[in-house]
Formats: C-alpha cells, sequence, structure tokens
C-alpha cells in the first residue's frame, strides 16, 4: 500500500520503518525492531517496544541541543523540537551534533553513531547519578558509541577517589576508528588527574599538562586532549 498525506502514524507488531512530513508528526512505532525518522517539524516520536531506532541522518542541519533524561526527552535541529522516547538506538546527522543524555540512559541504550563531523555527546548526572555509581567507563561508551569526537562531562562526577578510566582502543571505538577524542570537565567535580589513561591495543609514550590541558599520546597515533574549565 502507498499512503500520503498521513500526519500521525501508529506502527504494527513488526519491524517497521516510518517517515513523517514537515507536519507536527506524532509517530508511534508499536511492537517490534522500529525505525522512525519524524523528518521536518516539531514532532513526537516513541519508539514503542522493542530495540527501536531513531534516525535523523537525513537531517539538512544538525542537531544543536536537547536532552534525553531516563530514554526521554528531546532533540532541537533546525529551529525544531522533536519529544522522544522509548529508543534504543540514536542515528545523528551529518552535521556537527550536540545532545545530552544522562547516565540512566547511558544504561538504557544499545547504540549511538554521530555520524560525519563534529559530534559532541554530554553525559549529565550527579550524586547516585554520577559515573562512579552507574558504572560508566571509558569501556562502557566504547561499547555503545561511534563517530562521537567530543565527551563533555562538566555536568557529571566522579566520586569516592574513583576515576573515570579510559584506553586507546576505547577512543578508537568512540571516535569510529579515529585516532581523537576530546573529553570537557569541570575541575570542581572531575579533574586533569581523575582522567585514568589505560594501554589497550598501544602503549602511552606522552602524557602532559600545559595549564587546564592535558594532552596524552600512544604510540599507535591515538590521542586524548582532556580540557578542565
Amino acid at each position: 500500500d502507498t499512503i500520503v498525506n498521513i500526519e500521525n502514524i501508529t506502527g504494527t507488531t513488526g519491524a517497521d520503518t516510518i517517515t513523517g512530513d514537515s507536519a507536527a508528526n506524532i509517530l508511534l512505532g508499536g511492537d517490534g525492531n522500529d525505525t522512525v525518522d519524524g523528518s521536518t517539524g516539531s514532532d513526537t516520536l516513541n519508539g514503542g517496544e522493542g530495540n527501536d531506532t531513531l534516525d535523523y541522518s537525513g537531517s539538512s542541519s544538525g542537531i544543536t541541543g536537547g536532552q534525553l533524561t531516563s530514554s526521554s526527552g528531546t532533540f532541537v535541529f533546525g529551529g525544531d523540537t522533536d519529544t522522544v522516547s522509548n529508543f534504543e538506538n540514536f542515528t545523528l546527522t551529518s552535521y556537527d551534533d550536540s545532545i545530552s543524555f544522562d547516565t540512566a540512559t547511558i544504561g538504557q541504550i544499545s547504540s549511538v553513531d554521530g555520524g560525519a563531523n563534529t559530534d559532541t555527546l554530554a553525559i549529565t548526572g550527579t550524586g547516585a547519578q554520577d559515573l562512579t555509581n552507574t558504572s560508566i567507563e571509558g569501556s562502557t561508551l566504547a561499547s555503545l558509541f561511534t563517530n562521537i569526537e567530543q565527551l563533555d562531562l562538566t555536568n557529571t562526577d566522579v566520586s569516592g577517589g574513583d576515576k573515570f578510566s579510559i584506553g586507546d582502543n576505547d577512543i578508537q571505538s568512540i571516535s569510529g576508528s579515529g585516532t581523537l577524542l576530546n573529553i570537557y570537565t569541570n575541575v570542581a567535580t572531575i579533574s586533569l588527574t581523575d582522567i585514568e589513561v589505560l594501554d589497550q591495543l598501544g602503549s602511552v609514550i606522552g602524557d602532559n599538562t600545559v595549564g587546564n590541558i592535558r594532552t596524552v599520546d600512544w604510540d599507535n597515533s591515538v590521542q586524548l586532549v582532556i580540557t578542565a574549565s
């Protein structure tokens, strides 16, 4: 069947692919492993049950903001704001993207693909929801993220003398086989020395701090730059 000029759709129990238009759509994936693309317009997008994907790869502008809290929240792009919930996988745009996930969301999702250009993913959560108490390390993010070039940790922290551990293999996975990852922290909650670097595929050959910037180099050309504000 070919169906046109429908603004609100509820999917089937199967694996649906649902694409909206320029109107303010309400798209519900239903059961099954669905892929939902709201297109332009400020849409309400709900993956429903299953392992669902929110797809912004066809967007004509980058994601400029938004926050997911326990996997529900907003994505802001091109002057529109989508309200989203119940998605496990996220495909961002081919432009520079910037989005914020809380630590609860990190524990509930399956993947985030930043796509092309420079993408920034901020992680939020303090106290009982900080990196330490939710067991988030570099290896955690490496199992979820690809094509993410910048991690913003300024609104989360570590506790109890813990450190955030990350290695060269983690960096290559997070950045999509790239060799550079930038991490931004708030010195009041995560200092430069609170980042523990690991030898995974290569060995650290340089670890230098100048002012508020720490640069770590491995012998396989992987580089980590940590900036504390």
